[in-house]
Formats: C-alpha cells, structure tokens, sequence
C-alpha cells in the first residue's frame, strides 16, 4: 500500500543500468508491466533504466511489474515465459513475444468496403494483387458491429457467408472497428441513451423545461465548454438530461448560464419536460462517435458485441481504428490504461486466437499486437 494524504504517483521500481539498451550488447535488460495497475512507459525491449509506476485511480496494492536480465539473443523467449506466468496479461499466440512465429502476420491487408455483392470481385482483386487479407472496412456500424443493412442485407448469416468465402479462396479476413467509440444510431444512444455513457460535465436544470424549449438554463457556470465539434475534436454539442439527448448551437458563458439554440430529441431520443433541478450531463464525443463512461461496465459490453461479431463470423483479424483517441475515455495521462482495458476486455471474449492491428501502440498493448507496426511482406512477387 502507499500511505500519506495528496500521493499522486509512486514509482516503485527504478533501476538504471550501466546497459545502454542497444541490441549489440551480449546482455539485455528490460521491464514489463504485469497489470492494468502498472506504468512502463518503454515498449518491452532492451532498456538503459527500468522503471515501473502506479497511481491512485487504479489502486495500489497489486501494481507488479518483472524486471526481466538476460543474454540479449534470449530475451524474446525468456518474455514468453513472462507473459506465460503472468495471469493479468492476455497470452496471444500470435502476438507480443510470439509474433514473429506466425505466419499469419506476414503478408499484406487490404481495406475493403466489402458486401454480399461485392465479395467476388474484392476476392479476386486481392488475388491479383498478391494480397493474402482483406479487412472488412464500413461494412458494420462502429460500437456493436451491427452489419450495415444495405452491403448485408442478410444481417450476420451474410456477413459470415462472406467470411466463408474470403476463407474458400485461401485469404483472411479482417474486422475493422473503431474500437471503444459507439455511433449515434447504436442502440446504447437511440431511442434511449444508456446512463453509462461518457460525460465530462454535470450541471442541474435552474428551472422546469417543457417539450418545445430552445434553451437549457443552468445553475452552474459553463465557461468551459464550447459548441465547436470536429472529427479530431475531444467535444460534443450534446446533451442529456434523463432519457433525452440535446443538441445545442450556443453556450451562454454569462449569468444565467446555459445552452441555447438547442435541437430537441436528438439522435432518435423523445422530446419530452423535464422538472427543474434535473442533470444535465455534457456527453464525451471524437470522431464523430460518443464513448462508454470508461469505469462502466458498458465498456465491458462494447467489447462484448464485437467479440460476438468476431467469434461468430470466424474473423482472423481485427483492426482496432481510433484507438487513438483514447485519451477521451480518461484522460491524456490514463489514455495508455483505458485503451489497453477495452483492448484485454476484447481478448478475453475471443474464442479464437485473432491477429489484432490498431491504429495506437504502446507498453500494454504489445503483448496481444500481431504486425508490430503493420509491415508488410508482400507476395506479389512470383520470385
């Protein structure tokens, strides 16, 4: 445990080397996290200083980390024997320190909006082009991998038709997801948003709003929000306030306090009254797409849909896009521990061993990434 009022971070292993990391040495050296509790900023490889952190948030007791020494040709095999022994760490056979094994990581992948109608001629072009994967790309709604209903009119029996075809002519085939984020038609938004959602502000209604109202007075001050959006702006113009979303165009930064030119019933949600003093919670939103309140189960259960998706298709690979934008779920400073939780909250669902690319990479993730910065080794070559 760590005692004492106002502890923000204790480093509790701090080892620096006279190594300097490089992989001439005969000797090598290197730190690697055990757990969701423990920070290892450096990727598992051979390091100058081993260090390992812990915070508040995630807890103390428990934080572990292996400080792993030996010949440098021996080290992917001895953090085999890590991974191995560590049950908080997801073991992929094909990733971390298994992944230059697998053949399955060697070849090249092609982004395809791929559907029942298509799938011959996106099989066939993959072909030519000795390209040996072909990842499903805007085919399924982002958030719970929902089949779009007009490239798979058929739902999932023709999602995993398709699957079965891409396999039948010798390829495999990839799931492209936009990992944590939930799209705005997604049942957890529509016709009623899920309380778990994320949210990054709460204020109380100062008066009773009606059906109709265009604005949505508050007690507290909102200085620090804006009505500005983008795809690579951590911000939305949305609002909830009990079962109904609220889009707003204006935000009153002076007494009284508030949003206005507000559009009611957003996103397939009912307009309804709302008594004065009710919450009014500012929800998160990147890319387009809002997010699970990240120490909620729903993150749990976003991982679970594409899991399913995955499991029933016979997916063997899965690109985990927006992985980027982690640092909404928590924060900058605990992006690396959010991301890598929805990530492992995957894992465990697969019933597979299933090759994982994602648009991000650090300490945590290393252990179930397949193509170690997606090189790729083409076949194109008759050679």
């Amino acid at each position: 445990s760590v005692q004492g009022e106002g502890v923000e971070e204790c480093t509790f292993a701090y080892l620096p080397l006279t190594l300097k990391g490089v992989d001439e040495e005969p000797f090598a050296a290197c730190a690697l996290a055990l757990n969701l509790q423990t920070r290892v900023d450096g990727m598992p490889r051979a390091s100058r200083v081993l260090t390992a952190r812990c915070y508040p948030r995630f807890g103390w007791t428990g934080a572990k980390v292996a400080l792993v020494g030996c010949p440098q040709k021996e080290l992917r095999r001895v953090l085999q024997e890590v991974v191995k022994a560590a049950p908080d760490l997801p073991h992929s056979p094909i990733g971390g320190p298994w992944a230059l094994d697998a053949e399955i990581n060697r070849g090249s992948y092609l982004f395809a909006p791929i559907s029942e109608k298509t799938a011959d001629d996106w099989i066939q072009l993959a072909k030519n082009l000795g390209i040996n994967q072909i990842d499903f790309d805007g085919m399924s709604r982002y958030g719970d991998a929902e089949p779009i209903p007009s490239l798979y009119p058929n739902g999932l029996a023709g999602l995993k038709t398709v699957v079965a075809k891409v396999h039948a002519a010798g390829l495999k085939a990839g799931l492209h997801s936009y990992s944590f984020f939930i799209n705005k038609s997604c049942a957890w938004v529509s016709p009623v948003p899920d309380a778990r959602l994320g949210k990054d502000a709460t204020f109380t209604l100062s008066q009773a709003l009606d059906a109709s109202a265009r604005t949505v007075p508050v007690i507290e001050p909102v200085t620090n929000l804006s009505a500005v959006t983008g795809f690579f702006v951590r911000n939305s113009a949305t609002l909830q306030v009990d079962d109904e979303l609220i889009v707003y165009s204006e935000v009153c930064k002076t007494a009284p306090y508030g949003f206005a030119k507000c559009r009611r019933g957003a996103c397939g949600t009912r307009a309804v009254s709302h008594a004065q003093g009710a919450k009014v919670h500012h929800l998160k939103e990147c890319f387009g797409h809002f997010t699970p309140d990240p120490d909620s189960t729903l993150l749990a259960d976003v991982a679970a849909r594409q899991a399913q998706t995955v499991n029933a298709c016979g997916f063997d690979m899965m690109y985990l896009d927006a992985l980027d934008g982690e640092d909404i779920l928590g924060g900058s400073a605990n992006g690396w521990h959010y991301g890598s939780k929805f990530v492992f909250e995957l894992w465990k669902r697969f019933d597979h061993p299933v090759l994982l690319e994602m648009s991000t990479m650090h300490h945590h993730l290393w252990t179930v990434r397949s193509r170690m910065g997606a090189w790729d080794h083409p076949t194109r070559s008759h050679k």
